[in-house]
C-alpha cells in the first residue's frame, strides 16, 4: 500500500479534500452519497471509521466487493 490507495485500484474511487484522500470501493454505497469520517480510540490506538457506509450483507464479501478473494 502506497500512500494509502490500495495495490489493485480497479472498483476504487479516491475521494480529496483538502490534503486528505480515502479510497472507497465503488461497491459500497453512503447515507446521502456523504462519506463521514471520525477517529475513534481506545487505550494507545487510534482507528478512522467511516460512520455514514450503508453495509449489505451479499456473497462474495462486502456489499459484493471481490477484491480480498
Amino acid at each position: 500500500m502506497k500512500s494509502g490507495a490500495p495495490e489493485i485500484r480497479d472498483n476504487y474511487q479516491v475521494l480529496k479534500e483538502g490534503d486528505m484522500s480515502v479510497w472507497v470501493p465503488e461497491s459500497i454505497d453512503f447515507d446521502g452519497d456523504v462519506v463521514a469520517i471520525d477517529l475513534q480510540g481506545f487505550l494507545w490506538m487510534v482507528n478512522l471509521v467511516v460512520t455514514t457506509a450503508v453495509v449489505g450483507s451479499s456473497s462474495g464479501g462486502c456489499a459484493g466487493c471481490t477484491s480480498c478473494g
